[in-house]
């Protein structure tokens, strides 16, 4: 009979332990958490974030309730994410920045986990770890602490980047001309500068529509300087620049062929204008006026002029820019 009864013994306590693990698994304290949640297309859910709160906790029913708005943005290069939670007793703000909107929501769920429970210092023994946010992802929260958290401090981020594009000048040539050409640059915050190299090759003009003429390209290096009104992830960049280089000229259809060259200098007004298609690569497109300073002529002797710069020309660049890191 003893057996009988002990057997009897092992089998209930056999049937407490998986009906209170089952309760474990199935309680879902933050089911019942006030959690507003904005973020851009590429950020986990609403209910991914909330999974990950219920992971953090060690106990299935919620000392606390919590009330939560936490919202990710994406500027300047960089993730930040905005958080405030409050209690009967407690109501906090931070803002903290990030690599990844991932990695913020991580954040967040320790942190509503924290001001849940206190006791949420690690993951639940019945919880998928691989999708829990680190300890250290976070600051903890202090249930004595009335104030509000000062926004976390972060000098501008230093990127540099590089750049390759296809371009078309309305008049430097003789008529409107193809190029293409490449830059190299810095990002501080939302200034940008950039040194860059274009060529224009060689365009055939004749004169009067004959069968003599020149061939003429333009060579050209600058510099440019903007400030991004309006960042990531589409981008509105107001630039001014300078650009100096060498204008060339053959001629062709005489007996005696020639050539010349001439100093090409012209200080430019534009804007640019990009689109983030990935983390760390932009579409740009760039829209520029430039008004040579030097105008000399290109002229073939006893026949006429080949060419001569206009005082305005407008150039237009379409391209990729990889951003590192």
């Amino acid at each position: 009979m003893s057996v009988v009864w002990q057997r009897v013994r092992v089998g209930c306590a056999t049937i407490l332990v998986v009906s209170a693990s089952a309760r474990v698994a199935s309680g879902s304290p933050a089911a019942d958490v006030d959690f507003e949640w904005e973020g851009p297309g590429d950020c986990p859910a609403r209910s991914d974030v909330l999974l990950a709160i219920s992971r953090l906790l060690p106990h299935p029913e919620a000392p606390t309730k919590v009330h939560v708005h936490a919202a990710a943005t994406h500027d300047e290069g960089a993730w930040r994410l905005r958080i405030r939670t409050g209690t009967e007793d407690d109501v906090r703000e931070r803002t903290l920045a990030g690599d990844s909107c991932a990695e913020l929501a991580d954040a967040a769920a320790l942190i509503v986990a924290l001001a849940i429970d206190p006791a949420a210092s690690s993951p639940r023994k019945d919880a998928d770890t691989s999708t829990v946010a680190p300890a250290a992802a976070a600051p903890s929260a202090s249930r004595a602490d009335h104030t509000t958290a000062p926004p976390t401090a972060s000098g501008p981020r230093l990127r540099a980047f590089a750049s390759a594009l296809g371009a078309l000048d309305a008049a430097a040539l003789p008529s409107a001309a193809p190029g293409f050409g490449g830059s190299i640059g810095a990002l501080v915050g939302r200034v940008r500068a950039e040194a860059y190299g274009i060529l224009l090759p060689s365009q055939r003009s004749t004169i009067s529509g004959g069968d003599v003429g020149g061939d003429v390209s333009l060579v050209a290096g600058g510099v440019r300087f903007g400030y991004a009104a309006l960042d990531a992830p589409v981008e509105i960049v107001p630039e001014i620049g300078f650009e100096a280089g060498q204008l060339s000229a053959s001629s062709f259809g005489v007996l005696t062929a020639g050539s010349g060259t001439a100093l090409w200098v012209a200080p430019e007004l534009g804007v640019l204008g990009g689109y983030a298609l990935a983390r760390n690569l932009d579409l740009v497109l760039t829209t520029h006026a430039l008004v040579p300073v030097s105008r000399e002529r290109f002229i073939v002797v006893g026949l006429g002029e080949v060419h001569r710069p206009p005082a305005v020309t407008v150039r237009a660049a379409l391209g990729l820019e990889v951003r590192l890191p």
